[in-house]
């Protein structure tokens, strides 16, 4: 079983689009609506009840606001009615905002931003 962890933003909603109207029915986005800005290698996992830590190899601006850990591998199948769960505790992410000094437009839905410095903040 592993691990692996996106960064990204929503892509912009057009009125009339599919986006937009599963959106404004109250619907969970899909995966495919989103910008991932960063996808990390997969990380291994034990599958046991214990603390486990994953380091990225590098520091990440994650532009947007989503973290999706995506739970890679199914090992276990539920007798009672052939389905795979997987049951997480607990998640807990460290980092630091980088607001109000620094602040990212999004600039179109391919993925580009631009990264703005306000040095009085």
């Amino acid at each position: 079983m592993a691990v692996r962890f996106r960064m990204g933003h929503l892509k912009p909603l057009e009125a009339g689009s599919v986006h937009m109207d599963r959106l404004v029915k109250n619907q969970r986005p899909a995966s495919n609506n989103f910008v991932w800005t960063y996808v990390s290698p997969e990380f291994q996992m034990t599958q046991e009840n214990c603390l486990q830590k994953f380091k990225l190899p590098e520091p990440v601006l994650c532009i947007g606001g989503i973290l999706q850990i995506e739970l890679l591998g199914r090992v276990q199948k539920q007798d009672t009615d052939g389905l795979f769960y997987i049951c997480v505790s607990h998640v807990q992410v460290i980092g630091c905002s980088v607001s109000p000094a620094f602040d990212v437009e999004i600039l179109d839905p391919s993925g580009k931003w631009l990264l703005k410095y306000y040095p009085e903040a």
